[in-house]
């Protein structure tokens, strides 16, 4: 559930992205989207651009660290954990994408 609370948030960021840059040109829109990855990277570029995102502080603690100790060091997340994780990106994403 973590994983897919952290991919769901990084999803939101590159929507918000994108529509920020509509008016770029590809190649233009290009020379952003490749110094801008990840989810830190990403919530920086927008950040940079005027928009209000959570804390990289709180990005790292909440979704980004914990993705990456699943993913490469093999941690298990306990149930609490997974429901923090993806309550904290449901509330972004519903804040920027209401149903």
């Amino acid at each position: 559930m973590r994983l897919d609370a952290a991919t769901a948030f990084e999803m939101a960021l590159i929507q918000m992205l994108d529509t920020r840059l509509s008016h770029l040109s590809p190649d233009e829109k290009k020379l952003i989207e490749d110094k801008y990855r990840q989810i830190v990277g990403i919530s920086d570029g927008l950040r940079k651009l005027g928009c209000n995102v959570p804390s990289n502080a709180d990005i790292k603690q909440r979704l980004a660290e914990p993705r990456n100790a699943a993913i490469h060091k093999g941690k298990v997340v306990s149930k609490i954990e997974a429901q923090e994780a993806l309550q904290f990106a449901k509330d972004f994403i519903y804040s920027k994408f209401p149903l």
